[in-house]
């Protein structure tokens, strides 16, 4: 659902093809984010265009994620790793090296 800022009042919805498994909204509020439930795709949700879009098939299965100005972070639970995706093209611009089994991203500042 969308809501007008002010007043909170619903503005419209944004049916999506399944029920997502995670959804983060971008700092500029343009765009929100989401995991399908299987955590394998990743949609991009516009409820002023009123578009769904699927932005990107993640390289495995994600349980959360994390959006800056740029990217999408989405850490590999299942493996060492943090893949962080281009916000605009959703293709992969790194793969960041961490830990075993990562579960979240913190992100801190002017993120």
């Amino acid at each position: 659902m969308a809501f007008d800022p002010l007043t909170l009042a619903p503005e419209g919805d944004l049916p999506l093809p399944a029920p997502p498994g995670r959804v983060a909204l971008a700092p500029d509020g343009a765009a929100a984010y989401a995991l399908t439930a299987f955590g394998t795709v990743l949609l991009r949700l516009d409820p002023a265009a009123g578009t769904v879009t699927r932005l990107a098939e993640l390289p495995g299965r994600a349980i959360t994620l994390a959006v800056t100005r740029d990217r999408i972070y989405v850490p590999n639970p299942y493996g060492s790793e943090v893949w962080a995706l281009d916000r605009r093209s959703g293709r992969l611009a790194r793969t960041i090296p961490v830990g075993r089994g990562p579960l979240g991203v913190a992100l801190a500042g002017d993120a």
